[in-house]
């Protein structure tokens, strides 16, 4: 089925948009209904940072050295980062992601988290100095061109793909942090009844609607008719 010239143009003017925003981003976005203040929430996640021994509930989290930073962005929002320790050396990972946590008062004491992570384009920066001062003592060897460039993509998609990988452990940990220490606030949201449940196959309704285009790309709209405005009958007493 052919596409419409709109909807192409409208895809091509989008992709600007939706690129930079997917490749930026690690992880889907979290939304958890709480029944709780913004305030309370802060304080909740601010208190397990760290292990303590009033909470060995949460000693999960604090696995290989694990700690989480929380800083207060805005009245309604905050920013969280976590780091871990190496096996090996006496360092800390570095900061490969971060999560953003906005807040949406819905009243009568509850309220909505909306987490979203992103990568740390400072961390990706920093990576890709490596790989270009590679690329600039491979590209005057005396190779075959195909190689060099197959040497250079590669060498950048392995660092890249290393990087992205932490940012994606990184992301899966805080929010199991979030999770994990606001189990306890997070709203029950009633389930439907079976009966008021409808499902819809992606294949059929795909073939209904390709068959619902087909029959109706011919027509067109044809404007409203204007209802004729009648003239006053005129007085001839006169």
């Amino acid at each position: 089925m052919a596409v419409p010239a709109s909807n192409e143009n409208h895809r091509i003017e989008y992709l600007p948009h939706w690129l930079p925003a997917r490749l930026w981003r690690v992880h889907p976005t979290v939304r958890l209904t709480l029944k709780a203040t913004p305030r309370q929430i802060i304080q909740a996640l601010a208190a397990a940072r760290r292990p303590r021994h009033a909470r060995l509930d949460l000693d999960t989290l604090y696995m290989d050295g694990r700690r989480y930073t929380i800083e207060l962005v805005g009245e309604n929002s905050f920013q969280m980062t976590s780091t871990s320790r190496r096996w090996r050396f006496r360092t800390r990972t570095a900061t490969a992601a971060v999560a953003f946590g906005n807040f949406t008062d819905l009243g009568q004491g509850y309220s909505r988290l909306e987490v979203s992570f992103r990568l740390n384009w400072q961390y990706f920066a920093l990576g890709s100095l490596f790989p270009l001062l590679l690329t600039s003592i491979v590209i005057f060897v005396p190779w075959p061109l195909w190689f060099i460039i197959f040497s250079i993509v590669f060498l950048f998609s392995l660092v890249w793909l290393e990087r992205w990988l932490l940012a994606k452990l990184q992301c899966l940990a805080m929010m199991f942090f979030v999770e994990k220490v606001l189990a306890d606030i997070i709203a029950e949201v009633p389930e439907l009844p079976a009966e008021n449940v409808i499902t819809v196959d992606q294949n059929e309704f795909r073939e209904e609607w390709r068959k619902f285009y087909r029959d109706h790309q011919g027509e067109r709209v044809r404007p409203p008719r204007r209802k004729r405005r009648r003239n006053p009958p005129q007085d001839n007493s006169d």
